[in-house]
């Protein structure tokens, strides 16, 4: 009997809550979930200058859902909206699916790239007590990309962020990269 991804889950997710799963168990529920979503490629979605429309119109997307788009598309591997992960633990983990999947992932970015001030009017955590702004990071991941995306007008063009007079100097990725 062959079993289907979003079976898969569905069956594992039901009966998760029907008999309570050991906190023993969960390593062997992560690596079977890792298998199953072995074949989509990993994306890390980072976050610059906006007002997170993009992700709120695909969290609503319709054909596909975002089921569908998760399940069967893509292996979404950090996203700080829908994730529970902040700071430099966020930081770290995105940085070490990174580093695993060199060459390997999807870096998507929403929102424009404000350049100005040494990239301190965007900062998205810390590492090691040290600010990390969306400037050098977004640098450094697409480095490790297989491919980058900007996703949506701000991160395409600089949107709303980058209108006159643009105090952040805000940028879209295509001119930030």
């Amino acid at each position: 009997m062959k079993v289907t991804r979003r079976e898969f889950l569905k069956w594992c997710g039901i009966s998760g809550v029907a008999i309570g799963v050991s906190p023993a168990l969960l390593p062997k529920f992560a690596e079977a979930l890792e298998q199953a979503l072995a074949g989509n490629p990993p994306v890390i979605w980072v976050q610059g200058s906006g007002c997170t429309g993009c992700s709120v119109s695909l969290l609503n997307a319709v054909s596909p859902d975002i089921q569908d788009i998760l399940l069967k598309i893509i292996s979404l591997k950090f996203h700080p909206t829908v994730m529970a992960a902040q700071g430099e633990t966020a930081i770290d983990y995105a940085n070490e699916v990174a580093n695993k999947y060199k060459g390997k992932f999807f870096l998507v970015v929403e929102g424009a790239i404000p350049t100005g001030s040494h990239g301190t009017f965007c900062v998205v955590g810390e590492k090691g007590g040290k600010e990390v702004t969306i400037v050098d990071w977004t640098k450094d991941l697409a480095k490790k990309a297989a491919g980058v995306l900007a996703f949506g007008t701000c991160a395409a063009y600089g949107g709303l962020p980058a209108a006159k007079p643009n105090p952040t100097n805000a940028k879209g990725v295509g001119d930030f990269l």
